[in-house]
C-alpha cells in the first residue's frame, strides 16, 4: 500500500500541466511551419522581363561598385533641448565596425568629428513628422550615398545633404493645399536659393575632389607670316631645357 501525499499530488498536477503546454506549443509551431511551408508554395513564381532583369543586374553591379555598404543603424535616439541625440546599435566588442561605419559615413577618422558632422546634418533638416531614429537613419544613409573620402568631404557632404533637404521641404510647403501666393512665392525663392548652394556645393566637391579642372577655349588665332602655332600643352622645363610640346 502506497500513501500519496499532498507534494506528490502537486507535483504530479504540475508535470501534466507541463505536458500539456508543450503539447499546444509543439501543435503550435508545428502548424505555424506547416502553413508557412504552404504560403511559400502557392506563392506565384515571379517572372522578369529582360528589360527588368537588365535593371535589376545594373543595380546589383551600383551596389558592388560601392562596396555593398552598410547604412547605421539607431537606437534610442531622443530630441532633447540641443538637438538630436543617438546611439549606434552595435554589440560589445563591435566598437571598431561603429567606428568604420560612422567614417564611411561622414569621411572622418575622429569619433567626435563623425559624430557631430552627422548630428549637425539631421538636425538642420524637418523630420515631416517622422521618428527621430527614421530622420538620423535617412540622412545617414544620403550622406552614404556621397561616399566622403575625409573629413573636408564629409562636413560639405552634410552641407548638401542638409540644402538638399531644405530646398524639398520649401516646394512641399510652396506646394501645400490653400497655400497663399506671397507664402508659396517666398518657399519657392527659397527653395530657388537652396538649390543654388547645393550645385555650388557640388562644385566645390568636384574641384576638391579634381574632377572640376579648369577649362580654356581659344576662339580666335592669329598667326603672322613666317610664324608657327601650336595646338596643345606646352611645358618648359627648368634650368633652360627644351620646350616639350
Amino acid at each position: 500500500m502506497s500513501l500519496s501525499t499532498p507534494i506528490d499530488a502537486t507535483r504530479k498536477t504540475l508535470c501534466e500541466k507541463s505536458r500539456h503546454h508543450f503539447k499546444t506549443q509543439n501543435h503550435i509551431f508545428r502548424g505555424e511551419k506547416m502553413a508557412k511551408k504552404k504560403k511559400e508554395q502557392d506563392k506565384p513564381e515571379v517572372k522578369f522581363t529582360e528589360d527588368e532583369k537588365s535593371l535589376i543586374e545594373k543595380y546589383l553591379k551600383r551596389r558592388k561598385e560601392m562596396g555593398n555598404l552598410l547604412p547605421l543603424k539607431f537606437k534610442e535616439v531622443s530630441d532633447k533641448k540641443g538637438g538630436l541625440t543617438y546611439n549606434v546599435d552595435y554589440e560589445e566588442g563591435q566598437e571598431e565596425l561603429m567606428a568604420a561605419q560612422l567614417s564611411e559615413t561622414t569621411g572622418a577618422v575622429y569619433v567626435d568629428t563623425m559624430t557631430t558632422v552627422l548630428t549637425q546634418a539631421a538636425n538642420a533638416i524637418d523630420n515631416l513628422g517622422k521618428s527621430k531614429a527614421v530622420q538620423i537613419q535617412t540622412v545617414a544613409s544620403q550622406m552614404l550615398e556621397f561616399a566622403p573620402r575625409d573629413g573636408i568631404e564629409g562636413v560639405l557632404v552634410a552641407q548638401m545633404v542638409s540644402a538638399h533637404n531644405n530646398a524639398m521641404e520649401c516646394l512641399r510647403r510652396a506646394n501645400a493645399d490653400g497655400q497663399y501666393f506671397e507664402a508659396k512665392t517666398t518657399y519657392l525663392n527659397q527653395s530657388v536659393k537652396l538649390m543654388r548652394t547645393f550645385t555650388a556645393q557640388l562644385e566645390a566637391l568636384n574641384r576638391y575632389r579634381g574632377k572640376g579642372g579648369q577649362k580654356v577655349t581659344v576662339e580666335h588665332v592669329h598667326v603672322n607670316e613666317g610664324g608657327q602655332a601650336i595646338v596643345g600643352n606646352v611645358t618648359k622645363q627648368g634650368g633652360g631645357g627644351k620646350d616639350n610640346n
